[in-house]
């Protein structure tokens, strides 16, 4: 397992921030894993430096884990 990866309630977090081209920002995005299948989950913030993306990735996965997130589901995994 990779460092940056989160087990979480049955499921893995992979936070997977890629650095913006144009302002040098961190994007939100995170693979949600359970068994061999994935969710991929984006978000609009924008983070100052990758150690703070992923935490925000790990914190948006887990949120959506747990259904906290409106429109957004694991049920199909």
């Amino acid at each position: 397992m990779d460092d940056s990866e989160v087990p979480y309630k049955g499921f893995v977090i992979h936070p997977k921030p890629r650095q913006h081209r144009d302002d040098e920002s961190w994007s939100t995005t995170v693979h949600i894993q359970r068994g061999g299948s994935f969710k991929l989950v984006t978000a609009k913030n924008s983070w100052p430096s990758e150690e703070e993306a992923i935490k925000g990735c790990v914190e948006l996965g887990r949120r959506v884990i747990d259904g906290e997130v409106v429109g957004m589901s694991v049920d199909d995994l």
